[in-house]
């Protein structure tokens, strides 16, 4: 048995000495997340019960909206951890000191700037005179100007610049508690540099590439202004609906049961991504 500090002290904390420093923290939790939760519940609840909820799904345009919110999420996703995975190991290997500064620089950039402030730059790189209309008409790949603003795929561009970081921080962590030597060996036995990144990389950093995905997916459903703003009537994101309930039809009983449905949505992908990788895995996979 581990003898105990000379002075006393006991760095294992009991239940009430840890319950009593996260006390703040519960009681923030409580005030700013889940007594606007509840709030946002009860008042379709209060309204129309389950039949609320139900009509939601019985709008067209509602079902559209949820269904485009989630199929860009995914996107995002998807496009964050395939740009996240190799910036994230080429931090975590020995190498250049400015060059990894460098990449730290670019992929904690956006962390650092207004998100309306960032949507507004990508309007004029997007647009059909901007960096990319340009750069195409002079590499003779178009005639004419082309733009992607007020497309999908403009905010799905955005979406992943702004989700970059929170993709790039936890697989780094993920990847840092892989032996490198592991690949090398690999590597010498024969394999391809694929070969040992499908054989060796991905199975021990599986748990996290998930829970990346999982973080990423669930902030994507939030977003406002990059879909508002870069997609314009052609992305009927939920948020969207939200606003429109609130400020045209003022109508503060739809705009807490998209609000809801959302939530849930969010809810239920948290919930079974902690069943599919399991709690201590989880843990381990973030640090």
């Amino acid at each position: 048995m581990a003898n105990r500090p000379s002075g006393g002290w006991n760095p294992e904390l009991g239940f009430a000495s840890a319950l009593i420093l996260s006390m703040p923290l519960i009681v923030l939790l409580l005030l700013l997340v889940v007594f606007p939760i509840s709030q946002i519940l009860m008042l379709p609840l209060e309204a129309g019960g389950f039949r609320q909820f139900a009509s939601f799904f019985q709008v067209p345009a509602n079902v559209r909206a949820l269904e485009y919110t989630v199929l860009i999420s995914l996107t995002v996703t998807f496009g964050t951890v395939i740009l996240a995975a190799p910036l994230a190991w080429t931090l975590r290997m020995p190498g250049s000191t400015v060059w990894k500064s460098i990449i730290w620089l670019a992929v904690l950039a956006p962390l650092w700037m207004n998100i309306v402030i960032k949507t507004y730059a990508f309007m004029i790189i997007l647009g059909r005179h901007g960096i990319l209309s340009e750069a195409a008409q002079t590499l003779r790949f178009t005639s004419e100007s082309v733009g992607l603003l007020y497309t999908p795929w403009a905010v799905i561009i955005a979406m992943v610049h702004t989700m970059l970081p929170y993709g790039v921080l936890p697989l780094f962590v993920t990847f840092a508690t892989i032996d490198s030597d592991l690949v090398r060996a690999a590597e010498s036995l024969g394999a391809t540099r694929a070969g040992a990144i499908s054989s060796v990389i991905i199975p021990l950093s599986l748990v996290g590439i998930l829970a990346t995905g999982t973080i990423v997916f669930v902030i994507c459903l939030g977003f406002y202004v990059t879909p508002v703003i870069l997609g314009g009537a052609q992305t009927p994101y939920i948020s969207t609906l939200v606003q429109g309930d609130l400020f045209l039809r003022f109508d503060t009983v739809g705009a807490a049961t998209d609000s809801a449905v959302l939530t849930a949505v969010a809810g239920l992908i948290v919930v079974l991504a902690s069943w599919l990788l399991g709690g201590q895995s989880l843990k381990r996979a973030l640090g």
